[in-house]
């Protein structure tokens, strides 16, 4: 069982209703793309919970990969996703046993 099971993962996104998810996404961007070596495109995410930060990046035209241990947060997350008409890929994966391969690597 994960944490974030159940009404967990209901509640989880009433707790961070009020987060500037949009901002961080465009900070994260936008530092992926000081950073990089060459174009961003493709984009891993860790830890998605809900998807916030996922949809916002794939909404700036990111092709994004978000994983997450909880099946409950992904099903929320694949559920807004949907109604945004977000193109954001989501898949249940512990970020301590990933392996990116598997994910279709490399990522920018």
């Amino acid at each position: 069982m994960t944490t974030y099971a159940g009404r967990s993962a209901a509640l989880y996104d009433r707790l961070y209703a009020g987060k500037d998810y949009a901002g961080e996404a465009a900070a994260a961007a936008a530092l992926l793309r000081q950073h990089a070596r060459g174009p961003v495109r493709r984009v891993l995410e860790l830890a998605c919970g809900t998807g916030g930060h996922a949809l916002h990046l794939a909404a700036a035209g990111l092709d994004v990969v978000a994983t997450d241990r909880s099946a409950d947060m992904l099903a929320l997350a694949r559920a807004k996703a949907q109604a945004a008409g977000a193109r954001a890929r989501f898949v249940e994966a512990d970020m301590c046993a990933l392996d990116a391969a598997d994910l279709g690597a490399p990522f920018d």
